[in-house]
């Protein structure tokens, strides 16, 4: 989901390539979460239906919870939840392994396209109606924080568990 173009305000005056940005944004708010029929705006990079799968590790506490608030936000059945560190995990039938896995959150769209770290977070809060903090946190500077903050976790989250 990645905007090629941010607004800038330099005046008080849009620039006339920022008419596309603006209505993509415009877009990500008016998506209603219940509507399990409403498609991304035009000209994001998702899929129609959100259909994405999520694989998380049930193993940690952290990763539950988040998995289990996404469950609860996730009214409509856009995400599927799937918990790798299960025996009945086929890595097979995944294509990714449990090593790539564990390493950082990874999600897979209806279309086969895979995405990974913070963008599956910001995928799944805007499946659930959370658009306006998935877009937040595209501004640069939280986008920074948050993706350094999301590597360091990942990196040591197995130790944060008491797993590592």
């Amino acid at each position: 989901m990645n905007v090629s173009v941010w607004p800038r305000n330099l005046g008080g005056q849009w620039h006339q390539e920022d008419d596309e940005a603006k209505k993509t944004i415009a877009g990500w708010f008016e998506m209603d979460a219940t509507d399990s029929e409403a498609s991304p705006a035009a000209g994001t990079s998702l899929p129609p239906r959100w259909s994405l799968t999520v694989y998380y590790d049930g193993a940690c506490p952290i990763c539950r919870r988040e998995i289990a608030l996404m469950r609860r936000l996730d009214r409509a059945g856009r995400l599927q939840l799937i918990d790798f560190a299960t025996h009945g995990f086929s890595e097979q039938e995944c294509g990714l392994s449990c090593k790539r896995l564990s390493a950082v959150i990874h999600a897979r769209w209806a279309d086969g396209r895979v995405i990974e770290g913070v963008d599956v977070f910001r995928a799944m809060w805007t499946a659930v109606g959370w658009g306006g903090l998935a877009f937040l946190s595209r501004w640069p500077w939280f986008d920074r924080l948050l993706v350094r903050g999301y590597a360091w976790f990942a990196a040591h989250r197995l130790r944060l568990t008491g797993r590592g």
